[in-house]
């Protein structure tokens, strides 16, 4: 998959997360100043980790999403490895350091 998808629902999320062996989710909020610093990056890294899914949810666009998924603040990256997850990391993150996030949550 390149880009990262844009996930509308609390069920296209569990989807997505089934879907792929390594899965990232980016929670984010429309007024998240890191949120909007940290799209183009997942953008980039989309393009150049295609063995992971990158999706991403609006917390504010859907009820009850952020306590579904235990996010207490944006952006919260949650990644996960065969359906199950691995880690997450709350506020901005830099590309290096998600980068060994993803390797070591799909070393687990």
């Amino acid at each position: 998959m390149t880009g990262v998808a844009e996930l509308t629902s609390s069920q296209q999320v569990h989807e997505a997360i089934a879907g792929s062996p390594h899965v990232l989710v980016e929670m984010w909020g429309t007024h998240c100043a890191p949120c909007r610093s940290l799209r183009p990056i997942l953008e980039r890294m989309a393009g150049e980790h295609d063995d992971w899914s990158f999706n991403a949810i609006n917390v504010e666009a859907i009820d009850g999403i952020a306590d579904e998924f235990g996010v207490r603040g944006t952006p919260t990256i949650l990644l996960y490895q065969d359906g199950v997850e691995k880690t997450r990391t709350n506020g901005f993150v830099m590309p290096n350091d998600l980068i060994e996030r993803m390797s070591e949550a799909a070393a687990r």
